[in-house]
Order: structure tokens, then sequence, then C-alpha cells
């Protein structure tokens, strides 16, 4: 019985081009164009999902915490993200691995492979210690309501607060409200920390903003050469030893062209909003008309 494998990208000619070649390699193959589509497509229980980041309304990370719950199986995240931050973004939401843009697809084949074989041997070893894991998850969970109810003490507020802020987290409340001296100073603290989390957020949402550029043009030239490259590989690989025929060729290479198609009008946009940039604005009077 094959593998199915989900895949879940708002490029439809990256999408077409890794139906062709998985379908070679014997994977059934489910894709979706975006990600609330990928989401209605996980009743259909894929055994490995390849999930691309760069998605309009929602994106790949967003995806992967919804599903992340739902399905144990691996999650292979392929995006022209190369920042630090959002490799450690994709494993955080629960992510497996992280392919970048544009990427080969003999290493995409491996690693599918490598996930696939870790997940059979993790459900093997699972239905054999089921049995037991059960005894220690009864033992762990009365020893965990015994402490919830009876040992663990009162948090103090102020503490817990000043240690937050500290690190930089102010994504919390204060919540006490007695009438007190304790009260109001816990009011007066709660509006330092509003105004720090204010001033945070602007100053992230700039920086989230020069990022959302850099993330439109990386995947806006990576996303082309990827399937470039793709159909490079399969020609050079396949068409030798006839896996595919004459007339699956000359389809790779018309959509070879049309993706250096898209590259070029991508080269000529980047060069006008380029040459806006550097135009020197010169004063003048302004007269209105009669």
């Amino acid at each position: 019985m094959a593998y199915k494998i989900l895949m879940i990208d708002d490029d439809t000619e990256l999408l077409k081009m890794l139906k062709k070649f998985l379908e070679i390699k014997k994977y059934e193959i489910i894709t979706a164009g975006n990600g609330l589509e990928g989401l209605n497509k996980i009743k259909l229980q894929p055994d490995i999902i390849l999930l691309d980041v760069n998605m309009p309304n929602i994106d790949g990370i967003e995806v992967c915490r919804r599903i992340r719950d739902k399905v144990a199986c691996p999650i292979l995240f392929l995006t022209a993200r190369v920042d630090e931050q959002d490799v450690i973004n994709g494993f955080s939401s629960g992510g497996d691995d992280y392919i970048l843009k544009p990427f080969s697809l003999k290493e995409l084949d491996a690693r599918i492979t490598a996930h696939l074989k870790r997940e059979a041997r993790r459900r093997e070893k699972t239905e054999c210690c089921f049995q037991g894991e059960l005894s220690i998850a009864g033992s762990c969970a009365a020893v965990f309501l015994f402490y919830q109810n009876k040992l663990r003490k009162p948090m103090e507020e102020l503490v817990q607060a000043s240690k937050r802020i500290a690190e930089n987290h102010l994504d919390f409340c204060i919540s006490y409200e007695n009438k007190d001296e304790m009260g109001e100073l816990c009011r007066e603290f709660e509006k330092m920390r509003e105004q720090l989390a204010r001033n945070n957020q602007a100053l992230w949402r700039t920086v989230e903003e020069e990022k959302m550029l850099r993330a439109a043009i990386s995947h806006d030239i990576r996303a082309p050469l990827s399937v470039l490259k793709g159909y490079q590989e399969m020609l050079m690989e396949y068409l030798p030893s006839e896996d595919i025929n004459m007339e699956q060729a000359m389809e790779m290479l018309t959509e070879s062209g049309r993706q250096i198609e898209r590259m070029d009008i991508f080269v000529e946009t980047m060069r006008k909003l380029s040459s806006l940039e550097n135009r020197q604005l010169t004063p003048g009077i302004f007269l209105p008309d009669n």
C-alpha cells in the first residue's frame, strides 16, 4: 500500500512538478493550494505532510500549530524563508524538518523516506510498550492531581511580573484587584506593563513589516527556481532511462520557460522599484488649477 503525502503550497507550478516526481516514486499524492484547503484535507489521514510557510491568509506556521495536536505524522516545511527565527518558529510550531527552496529532489526523497521509516519504528515501539505506559501514565496523573490540589503554593504576582518583564515577556496581566495598598501597587505596575507592551508592539510591527517584504521577495525568486531545478533533475535522470516520454519532456521544458518568464517579470519589477527609490525629489511651487 502506497504512503500518502499531503502537499500544501500556494504555488501551483511547484505542486505540479513535485506531484509528477513523487508519483514516479510510487507515492499517493494529495494537494492543497492554500492553508484552509490543507486543514480540510487532514481528514484524509496522510502519512507525511509537505508544508509551505509563506501562504496568504493562513500561513504554514499557523497551519502546523492547528493540526499538530490532531496528527502524529511528520511535517516537513518547504520554504523560501532563510532567517534563523523562521527556522525556530517552524520547529516550535511542531514541524519535524525544514527544507530550504530551491532544494534537490533526491534530498527531498531521502528526507521523506527517513521520516517515514522513523515513524514506522515509533509506532512499532509504541504498540509494544502500550500496557506499561498506561500504568505509568495513571501513576503520573495521580501524582500531578495531588500536587495541583494540595502541594502547590500560591504564586506571588508582583514577583512573577518582575521576572517576566526582565525577560521581555509582556503578554500577561496582573489579576490582583483587592482595594488595598498591594492592589494599588499592582494597578500601577499593570499600567507600566501596558505602556511597555505598546512600545514593544510598535517596534516589532516595524520589524515584521520588513521581514514580510524580504520574505515576499525571497518567495517570488525561489519558487520558480525550485520548479526549474526540479524539472532539470527529472529530465536528466528519467529521460535517458525512458521513465518519461518525449511528450512529457516537452511539457516540462514548456513549464520551465514559463518560470523563466516569471523571473524576468520579477527582475523588471524590482528594477522599476529601485528606479523610484533612487529618484531625487526637487522642491518647487505648486499652483492650483483655476
